[in-house]
């Protein structure tokens, strides 16, 4: 029974140890990857993405792969010198398969794509086909891609050019919120591009010619006079050939016409005064 507990017991420590010693292997393998990882751009914009082997403490000695882009354009690529490209990546294949003089143990630097942003969106550099070789031996197909967030550029407005104010020109009385004294003045101008600016402005200004004319009441009995010496006057002249008398009253009548007259033009004087 005893044994049995001690056989148990030392399965289990072994597949712990087992499953450790896998996950601590795993942790510290090698891999490829890309720098930077993340990244905001301009759509159009050029910028450079590096590929390099971090060895995680192990000794690398060849590097093959394919670099794959989405929503990236290569521009140029250029291997790190030093090392012997057995097949260098091109614009036209992104094919790698680099060896590394001496090896290293340390991470390094590969080969740099200088690429452009495509349109607006998640654009990305990741990898296919990836073996990293030690001393004769595969080490590792491990690899880490990267995200690049492309964006479309605000362009800034286009400069607001205006001409000069046009000359105050006069509009109607009592519109526009303008008073019953007041007359409108508007003036213009143009802008380009239209609508950048204010392009009209209106004003209300005091105008003496808003004011509504006032008829003349003529007092009542001026006007029964004046129509009484007309009366009388058109009545006496049927008769002025006939009585001598009738003569005289018509001399009086055209002369108080004339009076009558006279006083008119007067009043119409004081009126175009309180006008002006």
């Amino acid at each position: 029974m005893q044994k049995n507990k001690i056989k148990i017991l030392l399965f289990i420590g072994a597949l712990i140890f087992g499953f450790g010693f896998y996950y601590l292997a795993e942790a510290a393998a090698p891999s490829i990857y890309v720098s930077p990882a993340t990244l905001t751009k301009n759509v159009g914009e050029m910028f450079d993405i590096s590929v390099g082997v971090n060895p995680n403490g192990n000794k690398v000695c060849v590097v093959e792969g394919k670099l794959i882009l989405d929503k990236l354009f290569c521009r140029t690529v250029k291997v790190e010198e030093g090392l012997l490209a057995q097949s260098s990546p091109s614009c036209e294949d992104l094919y790698f398969l680099i060896g590394i003089p001496g090896c290293t143990t340390s991470d390094k630097t590969l080969f740099t794509v200088t690429v452009k942003a495509g349109s607006a969106r998640m654009a990305t550099a990741n990898f296919t086909r990836i073996d990293i070789i030690g001393e004769g031996v595969s080490i590792s197909s491990a690899f880490s891609g990267g995200s690049y967030t492309l964006i479309s550029p605000i362009s800034p407005p286009p400069p607001c050019n205006c001409t000069e104010w046009s000359d105050w020109q006069l509009g109607d009385c009592e519109v526009r919120g303008c008073s019953p004294i007041q007359r409108l003045q508007t003036r213009t101008r143009t802008c380009t591009p239209s609508g950048c600016d204010i392009e009209s402005e209106s004003q209300c200004i005091e105008d003496s010619t808003c004011l509504p004319v006032k008829e003349e009441i003529i007092p009542p009995e001026e006007k029964i006079a004046e129509e009484g010496l007309a009366s009388l006057l058109l009545a006496s002249l049927g008769e002025i050939g006939e009585t001598p008398w009738m003569a005289i009253i018509v001399v009086f009548c055209i002369i108080g016409l004339v009076i009558i007259g006279i006083r008119e033009w007067e009043l119409a004087q004081k009126k175009k005064k309180k006008i002006s």
